[in-house]
């Protein structure tokens, strides 16, 4: 599920998953974190569905009516199939090395775009418990309007309007009188329950019953009875609409098996398999990339499986660094011998423990199949963030044996902290831990600086708050302080033309009032030289001597 996550984590994510929820925000629309989320998903070839969550919101806090919360839906699907389709475009001019190939006028192929009468879309609250897809409600007016539920698939969503008097669907709105099917059947009735459930009125019991039947729902007496109103909306929406279902039955039905999905995803996450399966069809690494590509299950099949990210889980009374794995053939046996490809120091096998991964606790297991994400320990010694496993391994295999692509991260460490013990005599643990968690953390870096200061730096602000927490109850467990966040802006002149290729710029304001011309000239190599040698204290002195200047003149 991606949202708004750390670029790592995000990337671990993806290449661990063969599917990805991608949610969006119906208040906020499509954002930056929008475009990175798709982008990853895209590259590495993981297949997106759309949730569209808070549309409660729409109702509660902007008070839209239904034609507008609709139009503003629309917009946001249109968006996102904009960026969606811009990175298939780009694609197919990258992959057009002759130069002289007509790009397809459809370029849009309408399984990797964003479609609300396909069902890779549902529409969700998640604070009040619902979500629905166009499915969901082409059954549930089948009936009552006496038309096949396959038509209305189709034809609830998108410009198509119900004409009353001939009880037919049509495409002309009658010059406004009609509203889109989608508007007159599906967000009314949701506005309708949401203002008769969050109104006061004399007769607000009747009401709910009304609802109720409507809905044709099982609502305990007791939670119908309830003071709170949002606690009987919820009640009533999570029985009529429930979120799980509605969920589980998009991934089910759209998003591709793990057999289905390594035979087009491993030519990104191993090409240098491909490419050597393909040179020497007898080698080890052909033998492996078959296996991989036709997600094999059988005991007799390599095992080749993929370490994402070390991890600290608490088994027993014990804190255990474990590997966040997929397992891409093969049958993984616990306490089997696996050769860590990674592994530029050893070529011994290492045997494995496996766990299941329940939420925050992990449950050893016997075995898992392909396809299946668990935890690995016995690695912490050889695996250093990411590694490739393989049960099989030849010394005399000439050709080689590569593992698959590293992670490609979206964000790189640019928010900065230095750290210092409160107690000085525990410094050396504070660096301990955070060598352990730079080694741990794909998107952590670590390092000192020539002043002596310990720099943290991480991928964003939450990122570093996770990190700071991990450090304090985990890896190093002692006192320390830290400075302001330190962020190093890179800055340069560009003309309007977004060329960088001048000396000089000129700029208005919005207003026109005021007409900014910026000249750039190239610093002196002694002076450049100079400023890069100093420590801070000559710095210092200049900036007091610039200061003391200043006041004089």
């Amino acid at each position: 599920m991606l949202r708004s996550l750390v670029g790592s984590e995000m990337c671990i994510r993806d290449r661990l998953c063969d599917g990805a929820l991608v949610i969006v925000d119906c208040i906020e629309g499509v954002c930056t974190q929008t475009h990175t989320v798709l982008r990853q998903a895209w590259t590495e070839r993981v297949k997106p569905c759309l949730v569209l969550n808070k549309v409660d919101r729409l109702i509660t806090e902007l008070e839209m009516e239904p034609i507008d919360a609709y139009r503003r839906i629309c917009m946001i699907i249109e968006q996102v199939n904009a960026i969606t389709s811009g990175m298939q475009l780009k694609d197919l001019f990258q992959n057009d090395t002759n130069g002289d190939t007509q790009v397809q006028e459809d370029v849009e192929d309408e399984h990797l775009m964003f479609r609300p009468c396909a069902g890779n879309v549902i529409f969700a609250s998640a604070v009040d418990g619902w979500a629905f897809s166009v499915k969901n409600f082409a059954h549930l007016i089948s009936e009552r309007l006496g038309i096949d539920k396959r038509v209305l698939r189709q034809k609830l969503w998108g410009e198509f309007f119900y004409h009353p008097k001939d009880k037919k669907i049509i495409t002309n709105d009658l010059g406004g009188k009609l509203q889109p099917m989608f508007v007159q059947f599906v967000l009314r009735d949701l506005w309708r329950i949401y203002k008769m459930c969050l109104t006061d009125s004399d007769n607000y019991s009747e009401k709910i019953q009304k609802i109720v039947q409507m809905c044709q729902v099982d609502v305990p007496p007791r939670e119908l009875n309830s003071k709170d109103k949002r606690s009987v909306l919820q009640s009533i929406m999570c029985k009529w609409l429930p979120l799980a279902d509605a969920t589980l039955d998009m991934v089910v039905v759209h998003l591709p098996s793990p057999v289905e999905a390594q035979k087009y995803r491993m030519e990104y996450l191993w090409p240098e398999g491909k490419a050597l399966a393909q040179q020497h069809p007898d080698s080890l690494s052909a033998r492996c990339w078959r296996a991989v590509t036709e997600c094999h299950v059988s005991e007799e099949a390599p095992v080749v499986a993929y370490i994402a990210k070390m991890f600290m889980s608490e088994i027993g009374r014990q804190e255990r660094l474990l590997g966040f794995c997929r397992v891409f053939s093969g049958v993984l046996k616990d306490q089997a011998p696996m050769f860590v490809l990674d592994d530029r120091t050893s070529q011994e096998p290492h045997k494995t423990g496996l766990f299941t991964l329940m939420g925050r606790h992990a449950e050893p297991i016997s075995q898992t199949v392909a396809g299946s994400i668990c935890g690995v320990d016995g690695l912490s010694a050889s695996v250093l963030k990411t590694a490739t496993l393989c049960s099989l391994s030849d010394p005399n295999d000439q050709v080689g044996f590569p593992g698959l692509v590293n992670l490609d991260l979206q964000a790189a460490p640019i928010v900065c902290v230095a750290l210092e013990t409160t107690d000085p005599s525990e410094m050396h643990i504070l660096v301990d831990g955070m060598r352990r968690l730079n080694d741990l953390d794909p998107g952590v870096d670590f390092y000192v600086q020539s002043s002596g200061e310990h720099i943290l730096a991480t991928a964003g602000e939450v990122h570093l708050q996770r990190c700071l927490k991990d450090l304090r109850e985990r890896f190093a467990k002692v006192n320390f302080e830290v400075s302001e966040p330190i962020v190093s802006f890179f800055e340069t002149v560009v003309d309007a033309e977004g060329s960088s290729n001048t000396t000089s710029v000129e700029v208005q304001t919005s207003n026109k009032a005021i007409t900014l011309k910026l000249r750039v000239i190239p610093m002196h190599e002694e002076l450049a030289k100079c400023i890069a040698d100093a420590d801070d204290s000559d710095l210092a002195e200049v900036g007091s001597y610039a200061s003391i200047h200043e006041s004089t003149s």
